[in-house]
């Protein structure tokens, strides 16, 4: 499988991709196809000759090798982006075979954090977009719902809540000075450094 991302793509060399195909060769012809493309795209964003037997291109100004370059590009990364994905998801039956009993509950708790969390959203959504009264009930279970699932995920690994909430507190400490917020305290984000 090729595993070229799109930002790599869009810087490629065309040395790489002469590498790329004679490593995959002989490997898949859709990919070799795909290869190709990539090639006469990074020959034209180069200005370079395809080989002896084929067309020079025209020297571009700028501003039409950008526009020429973008255009073939978009035509040759979807089907990367294709081969992509194939080659970095994860089988399915190998994550059933890698889980335990434990990693299969802790995901089972994640997942209904997923979940709950998309229904405290929407509770809070109706409130604050579409100007409803707040429905302070559903708030109430959905965070009742959460602690659930966050309980459980604690209990799984031997965390304990206050734990946590020590954790956040310094965390926070590092990140906002006095622990009072600043838009710049948000964006330099001190505790990551």
């Amino acid at each position: 499988m090729i595993q070229i991302s799109p930002k790599e793509l869009a810087a490629i060399k065309l040395e790489e991709v002469e590498k790329l195909l004679n490593e995959k060769l002989a490997d898949d012809p859709s990919v070799n196809e795909i290869l190709m493309d990539v090639r006469r795209c990074v020959i034209k964003r180069e200005g370079n000759t395809m080989g002896p037997d084929t067309e020079q291109y025209e020297p571009m100004d700028q501003h039409e090798e950008r526009a020429s370059y973008e255009a073939e590009l978009s035509r040759v990364a979807p089907a990367f982006f294709k081969e992509m994905v194939a080659g970095l998801a994860k089988p399915g039956q190998d994550i059933i075979n890698g889980l335990t009993p434990q990693t299969a509950d802790a995901l089972h708790m994640a997942l209904g954090i997923c979940g709950e969390a998309g229904e405290l959203a929407d509770a809070v959504k109706k409130w604050a977009i579409y100007l409803k009264d707040l429905d302070r009930e559903n708030v109430v279970e959905e965070l009742g719902d959460l602690e659930f699932y966050m309980e459980h995920i604690r209990q799984l690994i031997g965390i304990t809540r206050e734990e946590t909430i020590q954790y956040n507190i310094q965390k926070l400490g590092k990140r906002y000075e006095g622990h009072i917020y600043s838009d710049q305290q948000a964006q330099d984000r001190a505790d990551k450094k």
